[in-house]
């Protein structure tokens, strides 16, 4: 228990004082006191009590750090990433999962992402982008959740953001798929290369991308151990490399195609 528990910070966001020391384990307490159930934890507070919701607290955050960025530490900031975006990813509400989304991108605009934080960012936004694809009344968060990753790889981080979305796509351990958390985030980030990077016409030069046969590589687990709805996306990712023209030069170039016969074919 923080030191100084009685005295509450301010629900605000903009005046933390005096506790602008302690900001992200704060922070870390509120997300945690609304979301005991979802990561088992014993709320510090009296139980009788109506907790709030999840997602006015991922809210309070993200202003609270808007206003405050410059008191932010990298290790705590890391640790008040992982604590929200594993409440969200277990919620999977539509306004839990826009509220940590909103936080990421707040963070990205007016602090510095964590890098150790950013496999598990990746992680969580390709759950949310699956989740959001399912209803059309969810499309503007799926935007959302490009928009945000589109500003990463943006970042000084673009490049780890791709090692990073390709690691989540290699589930050679198929232990990861047994979950529905799991599940989410492997076909959210097949859904993004497929719907948002790989060879479209709007995606930014500028911005990095997975080579083909590192792409390739990664899609060989799920292609084994997922099931026919993770290999019709990988499908659909090897119909749009088998039909362009620069793909294919480039699969003679790098003698790749018995990477994506293996995927084909595992």
């Amino acid at each position: 228990m923080l030191a100084g528990r009685a005295v509450e910070m301010p629900h605000t966001g903009r005046d933390i004082a005096p506790f602008e020391t302690t900001i992200c384990e704060r922070l870390v307490e509120q997300i945690r006191s609304t979301s005991s159930l979802q990561l088992g934890v014993t709320p510090a507070h009296d139980t009788t009590a109506r907790p709030r919701p999840l997602e006015d607290a991922l809210k309070d955050a993200a202003i609270t750090i808007r206003f405050n960025a410059k008191w932010l530490a990298e290790v705590p900031l890391a640790a008040l990433l992982q604590i929200a975006l594993e409440a969200a990813a277990a919620s999977s509400a539509s306004g839990d999962l826009g509220a940590a989304t909103n936080l990421l991108d707040t963070v990205g605009t007016y602090s510095i992402l964590p890098p150790q934080s950013l496999l598990h960012v990746v992680r969580f936004l390709t759950q949310a982008y699956y989740n959001a694809t399912r209803a059309h009344k969810t499309m503007k968060l799926a935007d959302a959740v490009w928009q945000t990753m589109q500003r990463i790889l943006e970042s000084h981080l673009g490049d780890q953001c791709i090692v990073a979305l390709l690691e989540v796509v290699d589930c050679r351990d198929d232990a990861h798929l047994d979950s529905r958390i799991g599940y989410a985030q492997i076909a959210g980030a097949l859904m993004i290369i497929s719907e948002k990077m790989l060879l479209k016409e709007g995606y930014r030069q500028t911005l990095p991308t997975p080579d083909l046969t590192s792409l390739l590589s990664s899609l060989w687990g799920a292609a084994v151990n997922g099931n026919d709805n993770l290999r019709e996306l990988i499908m659909d990712i090897i119909s749009v490399v088998i039909t362009d023209k620069k793909a294919i030069q480039d699969l003679d170039e790098d003698c790749s195609w018995d990477v994506l016969l293996d995927t084909v074919q595992p």
